[in-house]
């Protein structure tokens, strides 16, 4: 391999796409990489290394803040620090996974519910929207609650 490499080599040998690389540069999750005189990014293979290294995080789920908390460690830390680190935010990626599961069980005990509501309907004629809508649109609107709805429009 040539001793420097182009950011469209550097992702074949990484793994990464060249704009995850990219994006990654400037959010600051990878450190950044010198230019050659023309311009282009200059990709050492230590910054290969790199590249492969956050792959393996961003496909364990993790936040590209944790990413780079973790890449400096990469660089600049101990295994004993890594080990930490690495627990740390593993143990958190599994808490959060321990929340979407239940959250997802919910909603999906929700959508059986329905789907039985819906199957025992027998069709009205009606408009389905309006002032009093058809009593499909009443099935599943009579659950909503709006407490459940954040500003952003996520669940709580």
């Amino acid at each position: 391999m040539p001793a420097s490499l182009t950011v469209a080599e550097a992702s074949r040998a990484s793994g990464l796409p060249v704009d995850t690389i990219r994006y990654y540069e400037r959010a600051g999750v990878l450190p950044p990489v010198p230019r050659a005189s023309n311009g282009y990014r200059s990709y050492a293979m230590a910054h290969v290394e790199t590249l492969r290294f956050a792959r393996s995080l961003r496909d364990l789920g993790l936040s590209p803040g944790a990413m780079g908390t973790l890449v400096a460690l990469f660089h600049d830390g101990t295994c004993a620090e890594m080990q930490g680190a690495l627990s740390t935010t593993i143990g958190d990626a599994l808490a959060r996974l321990a929340v979407q599961r239940g959250e997802l069980g919910r909603t999906e005990a929700h959508l059986q519910e329905l789907l039985s509501a819906l199957g025992n309907l027998k069709g009205d004629g009606r408009s389905s929207g309006g002032r009093q809508p058809c009593s499909c649109v009443a099935t599943v609107e009579r659950d909503f609650d709006p407490r459940r709805f954040t500003p952003e429009g996520t669940t709580r």
